[in-house]
């Protein structure tokens, strides 16, 4: 049923082949793309330069340093 609905993205790339006699689910997946190392390093500078987020960080070594 969901095969059905997906039809339009996979039409041409995807070939489903039904076996009623057996219950296996098997496949194989081929994704292409590319993988942009400026994403993720413009994630972890925004992080690392949020002020609350460093602030929050200093209370949770002191409470730590504290417990321990």
């Amino acid at each position: 049923m969901l095969a059905s609905v997906l039809y339009p993205l996979y039409a041409g790339h995807i070939e489903m082949i039904p076996d009623f006699d057996k219950e296996i689910i098997d496949g194989e997946l081929d994704i292409r793309g590319r993988i942009r190392v400026i994403v993720p390093a413009e994630a972890a500078l925004r992080i690392f330069f949020n002020k609350q987020l460093r602030a929050m960080y200093k209370k949770a070594r002191r409470i730590l340093e504290l417990d321990a």
